[in-house]
């Protein structure tokens, strides 16, 4: 068929390929089977257990297989002989994924061209290796996992299981599992480069994404929409609406819950309640109604602390009237104080309740408010609710102990003479998150390091502002260590040492880089 095409085609496989009107081509040639072919028939019973859908199966069997001219590369008669072709059925599958599969397809095609083929110099790892891993992957998972939200998890699975098949030496084909398409591509030493080259990326993690190109916009643009509002908003938008932007300094400065005990609690909620009465301007009725909902988060806290030694239908009346209060003073102050309710039902060993509110959370924040919302004809408490969804500091006070893995950096903050931690609100929420999924999920929980480890290698300070770099960095660390990877926690660690001491905790991270340092030496 080659000349009767193009003079200058060439044999590519089963295809004949060559350049026209300076486009690429990749033509094959086969003979149709109406009959599904028998090596493949432990396809369909694979197949009605988990995916594709029963329909599609049905079809794609109906429909038979073709047979192109290639044959084995072994073989002595490789020009006489014969190769089963899944195309067809390929193409069905595909038109069948959902949104997040195909994404994932997607990504992978792109991480082959730019990292393992541009950077790694690998040209035997072809795009029908990728799409096979796909199908595996999503075959051997549950559907419920194939979501936008785990898209890149969805990324690393597919990952994984290609570097498995690399250090193997076997990939199986998806449709006659005994057929290695690895052979006569992906063996002996330049098998033995490319499983080290992309370990090394595995071993990176999330930064190896950033390896692409592509990718790396692809991520840092989804990362910019949760950029904090309060910057665009606070000096631009705000001027032109009825209030000025000195009101989220203003609040900042003092909203600060001095309460240590439910005596004070007491005390400062008598206080605001008399203020109802009072002829508030409309700027000091959202102040206090700020400060109302700090002194209710801070009263649940030191309520649930001495709530310990209650007997327990005590403790359940205290636990269900304390989610509902926490719940009211989410309404009354900002976004971010959503993270009151996820620390409280993670310090209460609600994991799974918590992980639903980041996931609600979450998806607030991944639709920031566009300038007509804010500026249309909202309440001024509305507009303050938006414009600080994502704002730069979160301050939770050094008096009262909000969840274990705190305790240690609020004591030393508290030691010298300072009355709060300021922590970017994000680099909390994914500390939570990974605090979460480590209990239930460890290879989530793997992820969501990843992601934290991002946001702190960001370009810039809108996320983690340079001021606060230090329990960010810190934060980190305490995370890869109770996840044990003891070397990235020592870099973490001697990172914010290094930064402004803004939150008095350097005293804290000498102490965790000694620790770490003098169990090296142990074990050495």
């Amino acid at each position: 068929m080659c000349p009767l095409i193009q003079p200058d085609s060439f044999i590519n496989g089963p295809c004949v390929s060559g350049e026209a009107l300076s486009e690429s081509y990749d033509n094959a040639y086969g003979f149709v089977s109406d009959l599904w072919p028998p090596p493949a028939t432990n396809w369909i019973k694979r197949s009605q257990q988990s995916w594709p859908t029963v329909n599609i199966v049905q079809k794609i069997v109906r429909d038979g297989c073709h047979f192109v001219p290639t044959g084995h590369k072994l073989g002595l008669q490789e020009n006489l002989e014969w190769r089963i072709s899944f195309s067809s059925a390929e193409q069905k599958l595909v038109f069948s994924m959902n949104h997040c599969q195909f994404l994932t397809y997607g990504l992978l095609k792109i991480f082959l061209k730019e990292v393992i083929k541009s950077k790694i110099g690998d040209q035997n790892m072809s795009s029908y290796h990728i799409k096979t891993s796909v199908f595996w992957a999503i075959q051997q998972s549950s559907m419920s996992q194939w979501c936008p939200q785990n898209l890149l998890e969805c990324f690393w699975v597919c990952f994984k299981l290609i570097l498995k098949w690399v250090y193997e030496g076997v990939c199986p084909n998806f449709f006659i599992p005994e057929n290695n398409m690895f052979i006569h591509k992906i063996y002996g030493a330049k098998q033995m480069v490319l499983f080290h080259r992309l370990y090394d990326l595995y071993e990176k993690g999330f930064l190896g994404l950033l390896e692409s190109p592509k990718i790396r916009s692809l991520i840092t643009s989804q990362y910019q929409n949760l950029r904090p509002c309060v910057h665009t908003l606070e000096y631009t938008l705000i001027p032109q609406c009825e209030f000025d932007s000195e009101l989220f300094e203003e609040i900042s400065a003092n909203d600060s819950a001095q309460v240590i005990n439910l005596k004070q609690c007491l005390i400062a909620l008598q206080s605001l309640e008399e203020t109802v009465c009072w002829p508030l301007t409309h700027y000091q009725g959202i102040m206090v109604q700020k400060i109302t909902a700090t002194i209710l988060q801070s009263t649940i806290f030191i309520l649930h602390m001495c709530s310990n030694k209650a007997e327990n239908r005590k403790k359940y009346i205290i636990d269900k009237m304390a989610v509902k209060v926490l719940k009211l003073a989410a309404r009354f102050g900002y976004t971010f104080d959503t993270l009151f309710i996820i620390m409280y039902f993670y310090k209460t060993f609600r994991y799974t309740k918590a992980l639903s509110v980041i996931e609600k959370m979450e998806a607030v924040l991944s639709r920031p408010e566009t300038y007509i919302e804010v500026v249309s004809e909202k309440s001024l408490s509305t507009k303050i609710k938006q414009c600080t969804a994502s704002y730069a500091y979160f301050d939770i006070c050094n008096s009262i102990p909000y969840i274990e893995e705190l305790i240690n950096l609020q004591n030393h903050s508290h030691q010298s003479q300072w009355c709060t931690l300021h922590i970017p609100p994000l680099i909390l929420l994914h500390m939570l998150k990974f605090l979460c999924y480590r209990h239930i999920d460890t290879g989530r929980a793997q992820f969501v390091l990843y992601d934290l480890q991002y946001l702190l290698n960001l370009n810039g300070d809108v996320i983690v502002p340079n001021n606060i770099r230090d329990i960010s960095w810190h934060i980190l660390g305490l995370c890869q260590e109770l996840n044990e990877n003891i070397s990235d926690a020592l870099y973490s660690y001697t990172q914010s040492f290094k930064q402004k001491n803004e939150n008095r905790i350097k005293m804290a991270t000498l102490m965790k880089i000694r620790e770490i340092t003098h169990h090296d030496l142990n074990v050495f």
